[in-house]
């Protein structure tokens, strides 16, 4: 469900709530979350509301399911418009430092803490938990899929296992977070992009000189 693609007036009574719900649990946490507040949010009545959603709890769940479908969802986006069969080597080194880019942003630091927040609150809501594990299935599968492909287009090395670089680079990406808990306001260093970026540089084989 893309709560982005259509106009919230225009859009679904679903859409409309959990839009709702998302704008709640990032402006004034889950505390405040309110079926009354987000039924006047939405502009539907509480009882639409638990036509889609069976309880309070199923709709915060849902909400933070959202939340973190879309956040992972932005690291994708750089390598879907450059796997294909014209992508080069320079194409995919400029989509993985465009992805580093986005998540070492300070502005992607609120981001990080919410999914931070969001797997803590799995601990105690198993459906969540369920929606988490399934959605960093599908992802891995999205980006294993473009490795190989990557891989038959020769701009891998193929000797590499593709699960593990994809594991890998999740890692790299995504690890990010420990360093919003340092009490200290520690900057990246300034040539993180750059070392991120030649460090996966030698998994790409060198073009053959012509």
């Amino acid at each position: 469900m893309d709560l982005l693609a259509t106009p919230l007036e225009e859009a679904s009574n679903e859409v409309r709530v959990l839009a709702a719900a998302l704008e709640l649990l990032a402006s004034r946490g889950e505390a405040a979350l309110r079926v009354t507040t987000v039924a006047e949010i939405a502009g539907v009545s509480v009882g639409t509301i638990y036509t889609h959603f069976d309880s309070r709890d199923g709709l915060i769940e849902a909400a933070f399911l959202e939340q973190y479908r879309r956040q992972l969802g932005e690291h994708l986006r750089p390598f879907d418009r450059v796997i294909g069969p014209n992508c080069s080597r320079e194409d995919l080194l400029k989509s993985l430092r465009e992805s580093a880019d986005l998540d070492s942003a300070s502005e992607q630091v609120a981001a990080r803490r919410i999914r931070c927040e969001i797997m803590g609150a799995s601990h105690y809501r198993p459906k969540l938990a369920e929606g988490i594990s399934r959605q960093n299935y599908e992802i891995a599968q999205i980006e294993l899929a473009a490795t190989k492909h990557a891989q038959e287009l020769g701009l891998i090395d193929q000797s590499i296992d593709p699960e593990a670089l994809v594991a890998l680079i999740q890692i790299v990406l995504f690890g990010l977070v420990l360093r919003d808990s340092d009490v200290e306001d520690n900057p990246l260093p300034a040539n993180f992009l750059d070392s991120i970026v030649q460090f996966a540089g030698a998994f790409f084989p060198l073009p053959l000189p012509s």
